[in-house]
């Protein structure tokens, strides 16, 4: 019992982890257009700009810096691939698979850089504070309470935010950004804040593991295909179902690590997302939209 407890509690945190990764891939993929794998190595940067500036500056000063220069690096990182990558390739009539490409190498070349820099050995960084809750069948370490407040947090933000009046042009970009442009609505400047704030998500969920677990340069690719798995499965449309997708599939993630060992645990990923695909190709989560939202 306290085993499943454990697997159970485990997989809901790391879920939280891949809602923020697939919030932010969802914001990328509805305003950009782009299938955005680069958005593992804004995950990555995030990760590795709070392991360098914490071992300059030591203590909770340190991590209280480096957590914040992490976000804003992300951040920025994000809006210079939209700005000097996406928006040009826009510019000159290049398609979605295009871009694709673009995205890919964009991943390849900051991850390649991010080795050459740090090595290709696994990253890590103690917070400040390091307790483990004891509930006797449970076991929450300070780093995985840290992981489920701030998502838990975030992600409420973001839904009420995202459903909130002021998120008008940004529903109106992601829904059908020619008509919002011709209505007046400055698509680029709301697709710029868009990638932005998917950086910043995407920085959180590098900083968050990289306090947990630790994490390595080319460790961005599967979360990022794990969080495309996660909105295509809720729906595309659903920020709710993208958040629930990723839940549910980091369970199962957990229980195919678990059962049939970490080898098995993409191939079951995009098994599911083959099989739902099939019988549903609009997702799971998408018949709770208005019909004209499908």
């Amino acid at each position: 019992m306290s085993i499943a407890l454990q697997l159970l509690v485990n997989s809901l945190i790391s879920g939280l982890v891949l809602a923020l990764m697939a919030m932010g891939f969802h914001l990328a993929f509805r305003t950009a257009k782009v299938f955005h794998l680069a958005h593992g190595a804004v995950f990555v940067l995030g990760a590795y700009i709070a392991v360098a500036v914490s071992g300059w500056i030591p203590g909770v000063i340190g991590w209280v810096v480096a957590f914040t220069l992490a976000l804003i690096g992300s951040g920025l990182m994000a809006w210079c691939m939209d700005r000097w990558v996406y928006r040009r390739l826009n510019a000159k009539g290049a398609g979605q698979e295009i871009s694709l490409v673009a995205s890919m190498g964009v991943y390849l070349f900051l991850t390649e850089a991010l080795a050459w820099g740090f090595g290709n050995q696994a990253q890590s960084i103690d917070p400040p504070f390091n307790w483990t809750l004891d509930f006797t069948v449970l076991l929450l370490s300070s780093a995985q309470v840290l992981q489920a407040v701030l998502a838990l947090c975030l992600l409420g933000y973001l839904i009420q935010l995202l459903k909130g009046p002021n998120a008008l042009p940004f529903r109106a970009v992601m829904s059908q950004a020619v008509v919002a442009s011709v209505m007046g609505v400055n698509t680029k400047a709301i697709q710029a804040r868009a990638m932005v704030l998917s950086g910043i998500l995407a920085g959180l969920a590098g900083i968050l593991i990289v306090s947990d677990t630790g994490i390595h340069p080319h460790a961005g690719l599967a979360i990022t295909l794990s969080a495309a798995v996660a909105v295509i499965l809720g729906g595309g449309r659903s920020f709710e179902g993208t958040i629930l997708a990723a839940l549910a599939l980091a369970l199962v993630q957990t229980l195919t690590e678990w059962f049939l060992g970490a080898q098995w645990k993409e191939g079951i990923t995009f098994l599911i997302l083959i099989i739902v695909l099939l019988w549903k190709t609009e997702g799971i989560v998408a018949f709770n939209l208005r019909p004209e939202e499908r």
